[in-house]
């Protein structure tokens, strides 16, 4: 196991990465660190594969859980997701579906206006290449 604001590879390590419903429980104050580790540890121009449940930009702990600790959920709207990734990298895809009922629903059963979030990332061809979303805005790359 290992910290995603600090992981045990070395640099361009992987030719492609991928996470999916995992980075929406990285807080707002963390998630920057996550993805910089993400592009470090993938080689220059690798797609970055992401899934992630949005959200009205909010931080929760998700009420309908039965255990303590109940999970985080860091819920973003379309636009913060562009820009966080942006940021790092290219987003040339971003798109979206409904969430679905019953065993198809996401978290929050059908309770969370919801849906779920699908991007690739690419990383700069080189490492001082400064990320044209970062520079243009959240609507890039869609």
């Amino acid at each position: 196991m290992a910290s995603g604001r600090n992981l045990p590879f070395p640099d361009n390590s992987f030719s492609a990465a991928w996470s999916m419903s995992t980075l929406l429980h990285v807080p707002n104050s963390r998630i920057h660190d996550v993805v910089h580790e993400l592009v470090r540890v993938s080689a220059p121009g690798a797609p970055i594969a992401v899934g992630l449940w949005s959200g009205e930009d909010v931080e929760v702990l998700n009420p309908e859980d039965d255990e303590e600790p109940r999970r985080f959920f860091s819920r973003r709207s379309d636009d913060a997701a562009r820009e966080i990734f942006g940021a790092h990298g290219d987003v040339e895809h971003f798109r979206t579906w409904p969430e679905g009922v019953g065993d198809e629903s996401g978290p929050g059963n059908g309770a969370w206006n919801q849906h779920y979030q699908f991007l690739v990332l690419r990383t700069p061809s080189s490492p001082n290449q400064v990320a044209p979303s970062a520079v243009l805005g959240p609507q890039n790359g869609t």
